[in-house]
């Protein structure tokens, strides 16, 4: 009897384990899909109305559809390529793919990916892309952030944007991965509040002007891709969350597609909104209609912090991680000296240099950059959308899924399912797009 007991009592001890484990899995599941969310409604968000005004809501609802779905199918090539490395890694073979940051990160960066898929060469233009790419969003994020947080504190701009930068960076370097995400959801949360109280208002300061959504000229339709594809991405974060939920494919879809099927439902609610108040067709900037309440000017003052907040998040953790990856061997020896001494039985108090260097890194660049030109925000946020986002995240991640699928063949799972064909479709569509903006900028 004592025996049965017994086995009930662990087998219910087996049970209770296994529900915490599956709500921390969930858990987990709700942070990933939490740090797209954010990090998708950032800066680009602010830029959607004055873009696609001249096109109308027809048009630009159809541009940001499509771009989501292929970027969505995107994201999943990244996936797919990132689990297969990393458990290629963790099996230890002989094409490891190793970290530097003393074993702490397990995160296989968009670099490692091609070198290992593309070679050496095309490593290097990922590499010098993600880092062109990523520096080109800092600027954008932390010039607009310094104007938006001057104006409400009423500060001279560098000041607001370099205050911004120090108290975002500084929680994220010495908060946890746990803080972090506590942040990021409660910056999300506050963000969707905010989201509704504008859009409402400007429904509401509409009084029957939703005719202007009837409004539309396909011709403009393609001016509307850059910003599109900028409010739309996220893909920087697609190893890290690979990471975050250790490589668990379905999960990883899970997060992928929660995370960007709530701002694709935003960004449409918010152009709707907008494209109610302006005139159609000329050229002005919805959010100048609401701005002019001083109350509501406030709210989107707060909203386009919070936009930043989120999008500086993703960016940042990503980056940083990026940077530790990559950085030069001889920067670790103290961390590997001190590691040394310890195994020695010699504690030695000193910091770890790695990451504070990372940090600065990121930080510093942009910063400097930001305050030479207070007015690239949108610029900035254009060229990115229209040339580095298309070649990074459109072109490169087909090319390496048809790579490792050739090399593995019926070895590795697919998250994308279909043949050369459709990879070869994707890449070219993300080309064309490139294309045809460049010819827009450069007739």
């Amino acid at each position: 009897m004592q025996r049965k007991e017994t086995a009930r009592g662990k087998l219910g001890i087996l049970r209770n384990n296994r529900s915490v484990r599956v709500q921390a899995q969930e858990g987990r599941v709700i942070g990933a899909t939490a740090l797209i969310t954010g990090s998708t409604v950032g800066a680009g968000i602010l830029a959607l109305p004055a873009s696609v005004v001249n096109a109308g809501y027809g048009p630009s609802s159809a541009v940001l559809v499509a771009c989501w779905m292929l970027l969505a199918v995107e994201a999943f090539l990244l996936a797919e390529v990132n689990v297969a490395l990393r458990e290629e890694t963790n099996a230890g073979t002989e094409k490891d793919v190793e970290s530097k940051d003393g074993g702490q990160t397990k995160i296989v960066s968009l670099t490692q990916m091609a070198e290992r898929t593309l070679g050496s060469t095309a490593s290097t233009f990922v590499s010098s892309a993600y880092l062109f790419l990523s520096y080109t969003l800092l600027v954008a994020y932390l010039a607009k952030a310094g104007e938006l947080l001057g104006g409400i504190v009423h500060v001279p701009p560098a000041a607001a944007g370099v205050a911004f930068a120090a108290v975002m960076g500084g929680s994220i370097f010495v908060g946890s991965d746990q803080s972090t995400d506590k942040v990021n959801r409660g910056f999300t949360g506050a963000l969707m509040v905010l989201f509704l109280l504008i859009g409402l208002d400007a429904f509401m300061e509409t009084h029957g002007d939703l005719s202007h959504l009837t409004y539309a000229d396909w011709s403009q339709a393609p001016a509307c891709v850059p910003i599109a594809f900028l409010a739309l991405v996220y893909h920087d974060l697609v190893p890290v969350v690979c990471s975050y939920l250790d490589g668990d494919r379905d999960k990883i879809r899970k997060a992928v597609l929660g995370g960007s099927l709530i701002p694709l439902a935003m960004f449409l609610l918010w152009n709707a909104a907008f494209l109610s108040l302006a005139p159609t067709g000329m050229g002005v900037d919805p959010l100048d209609y609401l701005g002019r309440d001083e109350i509501m000017s406030g709210l989107l003052s707060m909203f386009g912090v919070l936009a930043i907040a989120t999008s500086l998040i993703g960016t940042l953790v990503s980056m940083t991680e990026y940077i530790i990856s990559h950085v030069p061997e001889d920067l670790t020896l103290l961390d590997k000296a001190k590691e040394k001494l310890k195994h020695m039985g010699t504690e030695v108090e000193s910091p770890n240099l790695l990451r504070p260097f990372a940090f600065l890194a990121v930080l510093l660049p942009p910063l400097t950059v930001a305050f030479t030109d207070p007015d690239i925000f949108l610029s900035a946020s254009a060229f990115a959308g229209a040339y580095g986002m298309t070649t990074l995240y459109g072109i490169v991640p087909p090319l390496m899924a048809l790579s490792l699928r050739k090399e593995k063949k019926a070895e590795m799972p697919e998250l994308v399912p279909g043949g050369s064909g459709l990879l070869v479709g994707l890449g070219l569509s993300a080309f064309l797009i490139a294309g045809g903006q460049a010819r827009l900028d450069f007739p």
